[in-house]
């Protein structure tokens, strides 16, 4: 297969730091599967030699590349020059297409030309042509929804892909075991099990699932089933109804309710600040520029965890921020624009009596009581902080009931180190924590924190004196969730497993093998951006409703939050 890669809006940033060198990587690594060749289209001339030295720095750092021989092999580099609204290129490009060759357009240009660009490529819906689109996918609702209508209209559904480059980050692009893995892990149960072995069945699971891959381009459905399912089966021994229940293909999950979580909380921190590019953001503004990744992320993390992700928010609270240092930039000493801001929603709970609460929770008694907390959601993204941050953290808790009698008839595996009682009809709390690194670490930690007894509260016997003066009332566990984390810190060791995310590949090599290989699932879907404009005007309405000012803050700090 031949590709010819179309890219609009050559000479810009984001074609210098993330496709191009994503390209060239991506060629060199498959270039036993597919040849390409370089189309460059821009409104003012690209520098070739700039060009080159952008594609070669994309193979310097991948170890199975020989970086001492970084030289890229696309089959031929050409530029072309012009307005991004005049649709001649896209013709001439796709008229001379021949059988073997597929023609990829990557728009990496201000989303004020996708509605025209569109409706130049509306005539090629037949055509053996890709059209890859950056967010923000429009400026607002209404030209979202323009853009939208249009694809749909035009019959190109199947070959306009909606791209978020965080989607395509190594450190998001799980294994399938690894999000087996995850969703175990939050799966609801009246027992623990002994999670030790966890790494040592996952790895080799993955061993026996790249072994077959090294056989077959594409392992056998019923296979890789077979496979995670007996995964599963090590994970463990007893026979019961409640593994029974767990032992979900990963494919057909079952969904936790999303009223299961305490806290979720997204972060994207940069440390950098905006000088040379705050012409363009102060249009612009942190919210609208970081929104569709948090967004993305936000469901990202849901959706691998196994919960539920058809639910509606309401705001609670908005903090705006603006760094010192931005209003001394040329023309900005009375810029009313964002660089940071932290959002709290919260889920609606629009159920309306408890027999359909019972029927969407679908679990024990003791987690129905549970459900009339509220999770909180915390959205939060900057500029000129102190770190570079960027992870997702789930919190969630759950009851172990009848530990000792389970273990003496189950054989399971309790954590010696855990506090005994000798009354067997005791219920501990434990919170489960999910903290998923993008940056620095590129790892997944799963944190299992036992608690003490809620049922017949009654102090455990620890050796920690801290625990003899601490309440073991349910209300204050559900109001003071991180207080008690930090208290159950001292009082009883962390049952922990680390996912490593680290991998060599760049975002963009990850995106062009996954459309290489026709897998378009990491692509936004539109039911995703109505749904995610949806929230941002309801932010943007709870902003202006509640006159929101913004806070000056010092750079390189955080703002301060103060919550109501």
């Amino acid at each position: 297969m031949h590709w010819k890669f179309l890219l609009f809006g050559i000479t810009g940033n984001l074609a210098k730091i993330k496709i191009l060198p994503g390209l060239a990587e991506f060629a060199s690594l498959n270039q036993d599967k597919v040849s390409v060749e370089l189309i460059g289209y821009s409104r003012s001339k690209p520098n070739l030699d700039e060009i080159e030295k952008v594609l070669n720095s994309g193979l310097s750092k991948n170890s199975n590349l020989d970086y001492l021989k970084a030289k890229h092999n696309l089959t031929n580099i050409t530029f072309e020059q012009g307005s991004y609204e005049d649709g001649k290129v896209l013709f001439e490009n796709i008229a001379k297409l021949k059988t073997h060759e597929r023609l990829v357009v990557y728009l990496a240009v201000p989303p004020s030309t996708f509605l025209k660009f569109l409706q130049n490529a509306c005539p090629y819906g037949d055509q053996n042509v890709d059209f890859i689109i950056e967010k923000p996918f429009g400026r607002d609702p209404i030209e979202a929804a323009k853009l939208l209508n249009l694809v749909e209209s035009c019959g190109l559904e199947q070959q306009v892909h909606f791209c978020d480059h965080y989607l395509f980050k190594n450190s998001t692009l799980l294994k399938s075991l690894e999000t087996l893995q995850i969703r175990e892990f939050f799966k609801k149960s009246n027992i623990y099990v002994d999670n030790s072995d966890t790494r040592q069945n996952l790895e080799q699971n993955e061993i026996e699932l790249n072994e077959k891959n090294q056989n077959s381009q594409k392992l056998d459905k019923n296979e890789q089933t077979s496979l995670e399912n007996s995964y599963l089966e090590k994970q463990n021994p007893i026979k019961n109804e409640i593994q029974i229940q767990q032992k979900t293909e990963i494919s057909k999950p079952i969904f936790n309710s999303i009223f299961d979580l305490s806290k979720i909380h997204i972060q994207i921190l940069e440390n950098v600040d905006l000088k040379g590019r705050s012409g363009y953001f102060d249009t612009t503004g942190a919210l609208k520029d970081m929104w569709p990744h948090l967004f993305s992320l936000f469901f990202l993390t849901l959706e691998n965890a196994g919960f539920e992700t058809n639910f509606e928010i309401e705001v609670a609270e908005i903090l705006l921020g603006q760094y010192q240092s931005y209003a001394d930039e040329e023309g900005l000493s009375n810029s009313k624009t964002e660089t940071y801001f932290w959002i709290k929603l919260k889920i609606k709970n629009e159920i309306q009596n408890e027999d359909q609460n019972k029927k969407l929770i679908n679990s024990t008694q003791n987690d129905y009581k549970n459900t009339n907390k509220n999770t909180e959601i915390i959205l939060e993204s900057g500029k000129n902080l102190p770190k570079k941050i960027t992870q997702m953290t789930l919190e969630s808790w759950d009851s172990v009931q009848n530990m000792e009698n389970l273990n003496a008839q189950s054989n399971i595996n309790l954590d010696q180190t855990q506090p005994k009682k000798s009354d067997s009809k005791t219920e501990k709390t434990f919170i489960r924590s999910l903290n998923w690194s993008i940056y620095p670490y590129e790892n997944i930690t799963l944190t299992k924190n036992f608690m003490t007894e809620n049922i017949v509260g009654e102090v455990l016997d620890t050796k920690n004196e801290n625990a003899a003066n601490y309440s073991q009332n349910q209300d204050k566990i559900d109001k003071n969730v991180e207080n008690i984390l930090e208290i159950n810190n001292q009082i009883h060791d962390q049952n922990k497993t680390v996912i490593n995310l680290k991998r060599e590949k760049l975002d963009q090599t990850n995106l062009f093998e996954l459309l290489l290989a026709d897998n378009k699932e990491r692509f936004v879907k539109a039911k995703k951006i109505k749904k995610s404009w949806d929230w941002w005007q309801k932010i943007t309405d709870f902003t202006h409703k509640n006159n929101i000012q913004i806070v000056v803050y010092p750079d390189q700090t955080l703002p301060k939050i103060i919550e109501k």
